[in-house]
């Protein structure tokens, strides 16, 4: 008997396993998918085996008789929902959905079918039900009853009949319970349509409607929004969601219009620029079908502009600063923010500055932007030099002052300056021979000339202090020999005997002009430039240092002859001004000071002198064609002048004749000088 109904079950298997897996419903929709769960088996005669076979007879005959349904069978699942299912079929369905819940998951079903075998005396009892897996209700039952084993096969047959056209239950359920909905899908709208951080209008509201597969608004869905986004927050009318799945995400239910609503907020903490946020949003369906949208929020952003007239202002001096509020939309926009109070913030400011406003003002005097979104503060500096910070608050954002959108002005307080620099090299030589009859001179120069200058000018009240130093060095080298007078003694004669004389001077001599105050003197303003006058240079230099210088003359009057040396110094004392154009060989002649006539070094200085203004006269043949004080302006506030110079002189030839006697001379002269001229505006 067993072996016939096991046989039995085996070819209705068969026969029915040619039948396809419906994919989707007539009206569109993805067909429902329902779990059948192993048979339940109360029933004695009756082996596992041939409940199996029930089973698969079962759901194929589910599915042959079902075309607009998925039906899927399983054999390792039915253990955990027993008991469940027994309560279930007896009406006794508070509590327990969870089981069945966890099924619907494992299997991706949104109906479960079950199928139980009992016995009752000597008469068998098959029983079946339709579970809504999400609702956890019982949607169909049928029961069939069978004398024999034998008889089973029918039975189930019979209970396939008498669930009826599942399709149709299911649609019939669904119209009655839409919630929750077949492959739902969101669509989402903001309103307004962008959010911007005055406190106005820093909020939108997303609305989304949820339809299922149909195209039907479907009302009693729980649509999640995404409590804390990247920019702001969003709240919703169910609060805080408890699910595990969206935990801390706020809820809301779909009413029957099927929408759901939820207000984003920004935080201007989080930056009020322009940009854009995102807000996710999700539902569930049937199946526990999770289906996913966002929310894209477009932020305009609001910008303020504080920008002073002038960065720097010298003291007790005044500037304008310029204010600006806007929108800036996403795209680029900018749109004036009018009639708005911004707050300006003093307290970094020393005590005498003074700031006001040029324009309309709130009732506490605070400047208000008019129709171009602008404002204008007037800034007076005090008489301090330093740092003069302001801060500028739009207020009317997020939670105020903490939350505000802010610009800072810096104005630099110092006095308007110049700094002007000279740096000065130049160098020389001269080499001079000259000679007629017995008579021969040889005089050999050679100098060096370094200056520099610094100079600070105000502008305004042309007030300059000046630094400077130069130095100044040569060596000069005399020969002469020819004939002179020569008196053995007082009462022996006297005639012209031979001489030899040489002499070797070295000078060195430092100028300095320390804190020297002037007006409008070592730099001028001169149209659209600058000029430092070097022509002479305008300030005298004060000097030290000395001429050292070592003598001797040899008169030939026979034998060994007489020689006579002499060696000394003398000081650099009397102040000199830079003549400029000619090369800088006079120097020692004008710092050297003259002795009184019957001072014992009176004729030594004289010839010390005079040495200095015969080397400057026989080099004044050379010249600075380029020397100019007039700078020219190379940057941002810089002028300068730089040039330099290479000239050189030669005679060599006869002077005259006398007799037969030539007079020759030979000279021969060199000069360089290189020199940077600079002023910069601070």
């Amino acid at each position: 008997m067993k072996r016939c109904l096991i046989l039995s079950l085996i070819l209705v298997f068969a026969i029915a396993g040619t039948a396809t897996l419906p994919a989707t419903a007539a009206d569109g929709c993805p067909a429902p998918k329902i779990y059948v769960t192993p048979t339940t088996l109360n029933a004695e005669g009756i082996t596992a085996d041939q409940a199996t076979a029930l089973n698969d007879a079962f759901s194929i005959g589910l599915r042959n008789a079902n075309p607009g349904v998925s039906i899927i069978s399983a054999n390792d699942v039915g253990a955990m929902i027993d008991f469940e299912r027994q309560k279930i079929l007896l009406g006794e369905d508070g509590g327990e959905a969870q089981a069945f819940e966890s099924i619907g998951r494992s299997t991706s079903a949104e109906y479960i079918a079950t199928l139980s075998v009992s016995s009752v005396g000597a008469r068998y009892v098959v029983a079946s039900s339709l579970i809504d897996a999400d609702l956890f209700t019982v949607v169909a039952r049928s029961t069939a009853e069978s004398a024999s084993p034998g008889g089973l096969p029918d039975a189930v047959g019979n209970q396939v009949a008498g669930l009826g056209d599942l399709a149709a239950l299911i649609q019939a359920h669904e119209t009655a319970n839409p919630a929750p909905p077949r492959t739902p899908s969101l669509s989402v709208v903001i309103q307004p349509e962008s959010v911007t951080a005055e406190d106005i209008r820093d909020t939108t509201t997303i609305t989304v409607t949820v339809r299922n597969c149909g195209g039907e608004v479907v009302p009693g869905t729980r649509v999640y929004f995404e409590s804390r986004t990247s920019r702001g927050w969003v709240t919703a009318g169910g609060g805080e969601s408890t699910d595990a799945a969206y935990y801390g995400w706020q809820v809301a239910t779909t009413g029957a219009d099927g929408t759901a609503r939820a207000t984003y907020r920004l935080d201007p903490a989080r930056g009020a620029g322009a940009g854009s946020d995102k807000v996710a949003i999700a539902t569930v369906g049937r199946g526990r079908h999770e289906v996913r949208s966002k929310a894209d929020i477009p932020i305009t952003g609001i910008i303020l502009e504080a920008r002073p007239k002038d960065a720097q202002i010298p003291p007790r001096g005044a500037t304008d600063i310029y204010l600006s509020l806007f929108e800036l939309r996403p795209d680029g926009e900018k749109r004036p923010l009018a009639d708005r109070t911004l707050f300006v913030e003093k307290f970094r400011l020393s005590g005498d500055v003074k700031v006001s406003v040029a324009g309309p003002v709130d009732g506490d005097g605070n400047p208000v932007t008019g129709a171009d979104g602008t404002a204008v503060l007037k800034f007076v500096a005090g008489e301090k030099e330093g740092l003069e910070q302001l801060r500028i608050l739009f207020q009317d954002v997020g939670t105020g002052y903490q939350d505000a959108i802010e610009s800072r002005v810096e104005i630099a307080v110092k006095k308007d300056e110049y700094v002007s620099t000279i740096n000065w090299k130049e160098s020389g030589t001269l080499l001079y021979e000259y000679s007629f009859q017995d008579q021969y001179d040889l005089r050999d120069y050679h100098y060096t000339f370094v200056t520099s200058a610094t100079t600070t000018k105000e502008k305004n009240s042309g007030q300059e202090l000046t630094d400077a130093s130069f130095t100044y060095t040569d060596v000069l080298s005399l020969y002469s020999e020819g004939r002179t007078m020569y008196e053995a003694s007082p009462l022996g004669g006297s005639g012209a005997v031979p001489f030899e004389e040489e002499w070797e001077i070295r000078s060195n001599v430092q100028g300095t002009i320390t804190d020297h105050q002037s007006i409008n003197t070592v730099l001028k303003e001169r149209l659209s430039t600058l000029e430092i006058p070097v022509t002479p240079f305008p300030v005298a230099f004060d000097v030290t240092g000395s001429c050292n210088y070592h003598g001797s003359l040899l008169l030939k009057t026979g034998g060994a002859g007489q020689k006579s040396e002499t060696n000394g110094q003398v000081a650099a004392t009397r102040s000199v001004t830079i003549p400029g154009r000619a090369p800088m060989t006079g120097i020692v002649a004008n710092t050297l000071s003259m002795p009184s006539m019957d001072a014992p070094d009176y004729g030594t200085v004289r010839f010390l002198r005079r040495q200095s203004e015969t080397v400057t006269e026989q080099m004044s043949g050379l010249k600075d064609p380029k020397i100019s004080g007039m700078l020219v302006k190379t940057g941002k506030n810089v002028y300068e002048k730089r040039w330099s110079v290479r000239d050189s002189n030669e005679y060599h030839g006869q002077l005259f004749t006398f007799y037969e006697y030539e007079a020759r001379m030979d000279l021969e002269s060199t000069f360089t000088r290189d020199v940077t001229l600079r002023a910069v505006k601070q």
